[in-house]
């Protein structure tokens, strides 16, 4: 019997009714119906299940939702360095003669409306930005005037997929393991760098803690490994706090050492 609304006989759907089965039960059929069998002798049960179904059909039914899988806790995850600066991201459209563009988490950017000339750089190093690839390319643009500012002379676009692209100037800092989980990285071009990877495995709240001593104690990863200083400082540039995303989850969360109980923006 088919399941649909009028079954070609109108814009009204059948009602719902009940059809012997055996000298035992009754079968339910009509609309939205599974062929449910009821037991003969329970009528009241029957009568209010037919009331029910057939009201049910005078109203177009509610959307389902699905109620999504929940992701086990105990997975890999990856834990990298969160560097305080602006969030940023590269456009490169399919079209090799369209312009590359640029944004930051909240609106595109131009030259003309830029921030922290984010813009301007995308603009300038667009055929190094092209080898990355038709798409949407997410990264931290931080340094000189920017939040912590790390005592920079200058800015620098780091990128958060580590597991698509390294840095040979960071790699031999990153995990054994998650180099050779993920060894078909691309190098970034020169004008880039990549988070640094700081820890992957199986998630594990005390390698969590012993990144965010480890960053506390040390400083600074990417400032301290990767980009130039100020040559008249030679202090230890101190972190912000570990991003980690939770592969089978495909969700990040964010660890700062110093108030991290605190909502963004206050302390």
């Amino acid at each position: 019997m088919s399941d649909s609304w009028d079954g070609g006989k109108g814009d009204r759907p059948r009602p719902v009714d009940r059809q012997k089965y055996n000298a035992n039960y009754f079968r339910i059929f009509g609309p939205h119906c599974d062929g449910s069998l009821i037991p003969a002798e329970d009528k009241e049960k029957l009568d209010k299940i037919l009331a029910e179904a057939n009201r049910m059909t005078e109203h177009e039914p509610v959307e389902h939702q699905k109620f999504p899988k929940i992701p086990r806790l105990n997975r890999p995850i990856i834990i990298t360095e969160k560097i305080d600066g602006t969030n940023a991201q590269v456009i490169v459209p399919e079209d090799p003669d369209a312009p590359l563009w640029a944004g930051s988490r909240n609106r595109l950017l131009t030259p003309a409306a830029d921030n922290y000339g984010f813009a301007v750089w995308v603009a300038e190093h667009e055929d190094e930005l092209r080898q990355l690839g038709p798409g949407r390319h997410f990264g931290e643009w931080w340094g000189r005037g920017i939040q912590r500012n790390y005592d920079m002379v200058d800015r620098h676009f780091s990128l958060f997929n580590a597991t698509r692209w390294f840095d040979p100037r960071l790699e031999d800092r990153f995990p054994e393991e998650f180099r050779t989980e993920f060894h078909e990285r691309v190098e970034v071009p020169s004008c880039c760098s990549v988070i640094p990877v700081l820890y992957y495995g199986d998630y594990d709240p005390d390698s969590i803690r012993y990144c965010l001593r480890m960053l506390d104690r040390h400083g600074s990863r990417a400032a301290n490994r990767l980009l130039r200083h100020n040559p008249k400082t030679e202090t230890i540039q101190t972190a912000e706090g570990v991003v980690i995303f939770h592969i089978a989850a495909n969700q990040l969360f964010k660890i700062t050492i110093e108030n991290d109980e605190s909502p963004k923006g206050t302390k």
